[in-house]
């Protein structure tokens, strides 16, 4: 049996800490880039309304939300906005990036 193992050079040592952080990484990634496509597809149905409103309230700390607003969304999309709250709660993104979140799920369910 012929394996072919990195030469030691090769190898790259990364920590327990690193490697959690570029998990969390990637994962707050494809949260982001789930809720773009959610957001895309739900456009101003009461799902994406509902979803653009959390997005809008989550990055505009002024902008009150009320859970009501949230009854729109299905197990799937309740699910998600839960993990975007969790992403804003650990603050695993820029005010840039959660920007950009808002001004898609502003034109997409809103037209602006």
């Amino acid at each position: 049996m012929n394996s072919k193992m990195p030469s030691p050079v090769g190898v790259l040592e990364i920590t327990a800490e690193e490697y959690r952080e570029q998990q969390v990484s990637e994962h707050a990634g494809d949260v982001f880039r789930q809720a773009e496509g959610k957001l895309r597809m739900l456009r101003d149905s009461g799902g994406g309304v509902a979803l653009a409103r959390l997005i809008n309230a989550l990055y505009n700390r002024h902008k009150a939300l009320k859970f009501i607003d949230l009854m729109p969304l299905d197990r799937e999309n309740r699910s998600l906005a839960l993990t975007l709250i969790r992403e804003y709660l650990e603050q695993s993104h820029s005010s840039e990036e959660w920007e950009s979140l808002a001004e898609l799920a502003q034109r997409c369910a809103f037209g602006d």
